[in-house]
């Protein structure tokens, strides 16, 4: 089965992939932690992460640090890019 999830914006998106391995940072022992730790293992196991930017430079430069962002505090990483081209638009006058 695949699921897709739209995250948000990559600055929300990036926390909400970091919260698992922040919560195990910071308690590493105990129920809250292993749950965690079965999170951070489903996502490193089961969850493949694309990255979507339009063509337009700010959004690729941005989609480039989420990925560095990623991979430095979760050691996620992105399998998958594409750029977002919207279709010609034609006016009939």
């Amino acid at each position: 089965d695949t699921v897709v999830v739209d995250c948000p914006s990559s600055g929300h998106g990036l926390l909400m992939l970091e919260t698992p391995f922040a919560a195990v940072r910071a308690a590493p022992v105990g129920p809250f932690a292993r749950m965690a730790s079965q999170i951070i293992e489903w996502l490193k196991t089961s969850v493949r992460i694309a990255l979507v930017a339009i063509p337009e430079e700010m959004a690729v430069v941005e989609a480039i640090e989420f990925k560095d962002d990623l991979i430095e505090r979760t050691e996620l990483k992105p399998s998958l890019a594409f750029l977002n081209v919207p279709r010609s638009v034609t006016t009939v006058k």
